[in-house]
């Protein structure tokens, strides 16, 4: 658990470096932006796949959707990212689905936004979501 969490540790010191590249840096978050890509939601039931398309402000609010492929609905998505990389993030699907992720967030070696994170649909632990969102 510690290599991990040194290398995320070493992948959130870069990201001033790496955004500063992709037209961050200033006073701005070196997070914020938009992000777009794939997500697998592993559960008992069998796997979901999707898109999000997520904006992170630089107070670190999160907006956007994310479309469920496999159930064709798709939901508005909201949450928070702080400054240790911890995200927190609810997915409200029609039909009063609420899904809950949170957890560690860093980025790949691409500059991808990486994460696993356990989810609860209804407070009731439920499987794992992963995304590997790029900053467009």
């Amino acid at each position: 658990m510690r290599l991990k969490r040194s290398v995320f540790l070493a992948v959130l010191a870069l990201l001033p470096v790496v955004l500063a590249g992709c037209g961050g840096g200033g006073d701005d978050s070196p997070v914020a932006g938009r992000y777009q890509g794939p997500f697998t939601f592993n559960s008992p039931q069998g796997n979901q796949v999707g898109t999000i398309d997520a904006t992170i402000d630089n107070n670190g609010t999160i907006t956007g959707t994310a479309a469920n492929i496999t159930t064709g609905r798709t939901a508005t998505l909201t949450g928070t990212l702080n400054d240790e990389g911890q995200i927190q993030t609810t997915y409200s699907f029609p039909g009063n689905i609420v899904v809950n992720a949170s957890g560690p967030v860093g980025f790949n070696a691409a500059g991808h936004l990486v994460g696993t994170l356990p989810a609860t649909i209804q407070g009731s632990p439920f499987g794992t979501i992963n995304f590997e969102l790029t900053r467009q």
